[in-house]
């Protein structure tokens, strides 16, 4: 089975954004009603067995079952009669809310993750519509429940033999995006390692250097953009405040900063899939190590440097749990183009 997940750029109207964004709040009150029931049965059980605490108790029988997944999704039919903004939303949507929470709650358990927070106004960022009865693509739009057809730049056709399975429409900077999880029931040969062997250093000053003398530079975006932030507030330094010319310098820097990390993230994206597509990925041995992160997350310049070197996103490449050298087999550059794209800091 292959599984793969395109994202595409959508441009919902006015209307259709006012819904998808009341939807996400309506998931996020179900997110926090069902952490809440989650804490509450905690804890009514943290007092002692044979007496009751002084400030507080929760008032819950000894008996009460644990909020699990399945008792929270069956209750959500009787939520929706004394709470009618619930059934607004679609059902499986509301279902992928509660599911989310859950999966969180078993990270927390079972891997060692931080115990679930609740989502603030705005945290909730994307739904998830996890099922479709035919494909929801047709030529320039895409079908949703209760949505109708949305625009969508096609940028790349699904391929031939892949069926859309799930698609989650996420909202990042006042931008719309739609990732369609797509499969195709294929057997995927492992190949053996064969051919030269490279290895990779991953840098700072530079973004990476081959054991063959290659080197590649790092464009340093984010640094640019600072420079320019940082030529627009000066200039409003020098203005006279509560003049007219002041309020319209300090609405150029507040565009900036809200329009920021949306270049950024662009040009570091494209720059990321021009060289994926480098010579140097035909090797089918390629070893790659890199410096640890957590020395350099204590002092604040060689933090913006980590992140102005795009070495960070790139870590997933060669990131092992226990060593700082991995090997990676087969599949490029296809394979460090789907890692790279995966980790896009937002």
């Amino acid at each position: 089975m292959l599984t793969m997940n395109y994202r595409y750029r959508v441009y919902p109207n006015t209307a259709q954004e006012e819904l998808l964004k009341e939807w996400m709040d309506t998931c996020r009150v179900a997110y926090n009603y069902g952490l809440r029931e989650i804490k509450d049965w905690f804890n009514s059980r943290k007092c002692m067995v044979d007496r009751c605490s002084i400030s507080h108790e929760y008032i819950m029988p000894a008996d009460s079952p644990f909020p699990g997944e399945a008792k929270q999704l069956n209750a959500l039919p009787s939520a929706k009669k004394v709470f009618p903004r619930l059934g607004k939303v679609p059902s499986q949507v509301l279902q992928q809310a509660l599911k989310q929470l859950h999966r969180a709650w078993e990270g927390f358990q079972k891997v060692g993750h931080g115990f679930p927070r609740f989502k603030k106004f705005g945290q909730f960022k994307s739904l998830l519509f996890p099922q479709f009865k035919q494909n929801p693509v047709s030529g320039i739009h895409i079908a949703l429940p209760k949505l109708g057809l949305i625009p969508i730049n096609l940028h790349r056709q699904i391929p031939s033999g892949f069926v859309v399975k799930q698609v989650r429409i996420i909202n990042k900077a006042d931008i719309w995006y739609a990732s369609i999880n797509i499969q195709c029931d294929v057997n995927i040969p492992n190949p053996s390692p064969q051919g030269h062997p490279i290895g990779v250093d991953l840098g700072l000053s530079k973004f990476l250097a081959t054991s063959d003398g290659a080197i590649v530079k790092s464009p340093k975006f984010l640094k640019v953009m600072l420079r320019k932030l940082k030529l627009l507030q000066r200039r409003l330094d020098r203005k006279k405040k509560r003049s007219k010319n002041y309020e319209k310098q300090r609405i150029k820097v507040l565009e900036f900063i809200t329009q920021l990390i949306i270049p950024v993230k662009i040009s570091t994206s494209n720059k990321l899939m021009s060289f994926a597509g480098q010579p140097i990925w035909s090797s089918w041995k390629i070893w790659i190590t890199e410096s640890s992160p957590k020395e350099c997350l204590g002092n604040k310049c060689l933090r913006r440097d980590l992140d102005n070197s795009e070495l960070s996103p790139s870590m997933c490449v060669g990131s092992a749990v226990n060593s700082l050298v991995r090997l990676v087999l087969g599949g490029l550059p296809r394979s460090v183009l789907s890692v790279v794209q995966k980790l896009e800091r937002i």
